[in-house]
């Protein structure tokens, strides 16, 4: 499982892509080390949120594309009978990294609930993105799982230059579905978040716009442990 992990983390880094708006991931903490892999593709962006992504570009504010969604997550559960497991992880793309901490609420047979944090870490030219989110999930059938996944994005930073600099909040709603076989989780999901982006050009003063952004994914996830 490590080496497949590996694997499909070095070429996810070399993909131009961000963190998924809403995290989709299970409301259930998984025992012991785990990880995902998620991939998948933005609407067109403004041409100020497109450039908080591509602050590199010799043309600021030129754009307006999609964007990949390209995210590789490790994580570790703690989770013991009758207490409420927990989770800590670092979660990867090519703008930045993130801490993340994971808690489960409320533990039913038929539906679960979870809440979590993601804390930024600067890797390129000081771009960060920071998260808090809820996930719930229904059970469908003995092997798949309805998720639900509002929450608040903030992306924030500097061109390499520092003469450039932006922000964008987003609200997201995420919808998933969980399909389980063993240790082995498949999800397609989609997400539309709804925002503000701003952003401030040396000579050209600031800019801002409204942005509407839907996307789709898919992420595969690996437990070493069922967290049943």
């Amino acid at each position: 499982m490590k080496k497949i992990i590996a694997f499909l983390a070095n070429g996810l880094f070399f993909i131009t892509g961000c963190a998924s708006f809403a995290p989709m991931r299970s409301a259930q903490v998984a025992p012991g080390f785990s990880g995902d892999v998620k991939l998948g593709m933005t609407s067109s962006l403004s041409k100020e949120a497109y450039w908080l992504y591509d602050a590199g570009s010799d043309c600021p504010l030129c754009d307006s594309k999609p964007i990949a969604v390209s995210e590789v997550a490790f994580r570790y559960g703690i989770k013991k009978p009758g207490a409420r497991g927990i989770q800590l992880g670092l979660v990867g793309n090519d703008m930045d990294a993130q801490l993340e901490f994971f808690s489960e609420v409320r533990q039913r047979p038929a539906w679960k609930l979870g809440g979590g944090l993601r804390l930024g870490l600067p890797l390129v030219a000081s771009w960060a993105s920071h998260q808090l989110f809820v996930v719930y999930e229904r059970r469908l059938g003995e092997n798949s799982t309805f998720c639900y996944a509002p929450g608040i994005y903030y992306h924030t930073g500097h061109s390499p230059n520092c003469m450039n600099h932006g922000s964008l909040f987003l609200l997201s709603q995420g919808l998933g579905l969980e399909f389980s076989t063993g240790l082995v989780s498949l999800t397609p999901a989609v997400t539309i978040s709804v925002g503000n982006a701003t952003v401030n050009i040396a000579d050209e003063g600031q800019s801002s716009s409204m942005d509407v952004i839907l996307a789709g994914s898919v992420s595969i996830s690996l437990h070493r442990q069922s967290a049943n």
